[in-house]
């Protein structure tokens, strides 16, 4: 029985760190919640951008850039690459939420009978700011054929 009640009362711890888990940016394609994106700027070399949101942390857009990384330099046909920037940061972003007014009206008394009334209040609720930090990367990647094609340190694209 006090297993049951452990596993009951565990419940929404779960489903709490379930939730917040789901709020991450995912690797993928930019979305709302941040995402991955690469261009071609030469013959060998790409620009990769990775953005993330208040719940994803540097670490996990350095991985991203890495990752991309070795994806391009496999469905290129080359086995390494070799980064001439490589930069991760998190800046703080303000959002602001705007004020608004809220009017409650109540009535009493009866419109068949005649006495119907009215009282409105409006009540202003102000606006506030929330900030929070959001990472960002992006990295310049040259790909290599082998490791003694390049002069600082190569990556291998099957250990990403």
């Amino acid at each position: 029985m006090a297993s049951a009640r452990l596993h009951f009362r565990s419940a929404p711890v779960l489903a709490l760190l379930l939730l917040l888990a789901a709020c991450a940016t995912p690797y993928g394609p930019p979305g709302i919640f941040g995402g991955v994106s690469h261009s071609q700027t030469g013959p060998q070399t790409f620009y990769i951008e990775a953005y993330g949101n208040a719940y994803t942390s540097v670490a996990t857009i350095e991985s991203y850039l890495y990752r991309r990384a070795a994806e391009i330099a496999r469905g290129e046909g080359y086995d390494y690459f070799a980064f001439e920037f490589f930069n991760a940061w998190s800046e703080t972003v303000e959002d602001y939420h705007p004020g608004y007014e809220r009017t409650t009206t109540t009535y009493s008394g009866s419109a068949k009978e005649g006495n119907l009334t009215s009282e409105s209040r409006t009540e202003y609720v102000p606006g506030y700011s929330t900030w929070s930090e959001k990472p960002r990367g992006e990295a310049r990647m040259r790909l290599i054929r082998s490791p003694g094609d390049a002069k600082g340190r190569v990556y291998d694209a099957e250990d990403y």
